[in-house]
């Protein structure tokens, strides 16, 4: 319990530190590198065996944007779709052919911050299913490509230092490509410990839809398919413990699913709830959630989870826009929100 919970703390302490501040779209390239691993007193990949000592990473994604195809890729659209379409993307972390030597030199160096950027490439997305998101999660065994789904996941726990699965539930203004580079480098980044699953809800690349509440509305209608994804994890996969981590308008598609996730089981207590869903650490970076929206829903959200964390930041342009142009309550996200 010990060794995960630190295992967990770095992955949330890296993930929250890089999305604070980083609302908008940015060109793909590595993240500055961490303090704790530039000052020299982590080295975050030691422990690896060399079949985790590649570039590439591989992210699983589930999404609910329409898929289309560009060049000899298939992407997905700003557009809602009624079906959760399942896959898995390979993220390139530094140039072609870079060895792993100059990745880690990369991630770990104080020269990480400036010179010239390590890019971050998807080089190749696999869809390999597609559900209604109205109807209840399928058994693998009946859906060869939910199999093929569940299967790659518990192929790569199977290699994983923790048997965990951690969900990336990402902000407004991001595309799918931002999705699942992000969650690759929250993955890189906390040693490569865990197993990345991003969940790309259809926001738009820009404030003004989020503003007007068209992004609202979408992130609203997201949270069933987040659910559905959950729900798959839970009851197909091998992981010890599912954790989310939610970025500011994903706080919205969060908190909401994992309300409606409690109410399917009524009649479960916390105990039996966390045995049946193994949600473990769920946490809210900035969440953009209106504070009494957001109480509503922490109680039943602690039900499931082992471990809820919240954290505030003023420095988030969603929450201050959220506050001045669409009005109602502090976020749960802001230091307002805090007492």
């Amino acid at each position: 319990m010990m060794k995960r919970q630190s295992g967990l703390r770095i992955a949330f302490g890296i993930g929250v530190g890089f999305l604070i501040g980083c609302g908008a779209p940015k060109p793909l390239t590595l993240m500055p590198t961490p303090v704790l691993y530039s000052v020299g007193k982590i080295d975050p990949f030691a422990h690896l065996g060399n079949e985790h000592r590649s570039p590439e990473i591989p992210v699983f994604y589930a999404t609910n944007r329409l898929p289309s195809i560009e060049g000899d890729m298939v992407t997905y659209q700003n557009v809602l779709d009624s079906r959760l379409h399942l896959g898995r993307a390979t993220i390139r972390v530094g140039r072609v052919g870079a060895s792993w030597k100059e990745v880690v030199r990369a991630s770990l160096t104080e020269g990480g911050r400036g010179g010239e950027a390590t890019p971050l490439v998807v080089t190749a997305v696999a869809p390999v299913a597609a559900i209604p998101v109205s109807e209840t999660v399928p058994d693998p065994l009946h859906s060869p490509g939910v199999k093929a789904f569940i299967d790659g996941i518990n192929s790569e726990l199977a290699r994983a230092v923790d048997k965990e699965v951690i969900v990336y539930v990402h902000g407004t203004k991001v595309d799918f490509t931002n999705s699942v580079s992000l969650t690759a480098e929250i993955d890189h980044f906390a040693g490569r410990d865990f197993v990345g699953v991003a969940f790309a809800w259809p926001s738009h690349q820009d404030i003004l839809n989020y503003m007007v509440g068209v992004d609202v509305k979408r992130a609203l209608e997201s949270s069933t398919a987040l659910r559905r994804l959950l729900e798959l994890l839970a009851l197909h996969t091998d992981a010890e413990h599912i954790n989310v981590l939610a970025y500011s308008a994903g706080g919205r598609v969060t908190s909401k699913a994992l309300y409606e996730l409690r109410q399917t089981a009524p009649e479960l207590d916390a105990t039996s709830l966390r045995q049946r869903f193994r949600l473990g650490a769920v946490a809210f970076a900035a969440a953009d959630v209106p504070v009494d929206t957001f109480l509503e829903r922490l109680e039943p959200i602690s039900e499931l989870a082992e471990l809820v964390v919240i954290t505030s930041s003023d420095a988030d342009n969603a929450l201050q826009a959220g506050k001045k142009f669409m009005g109602g309550l502090d976020r749960a996200g802001t230091r307002r929100a805090e007492d």
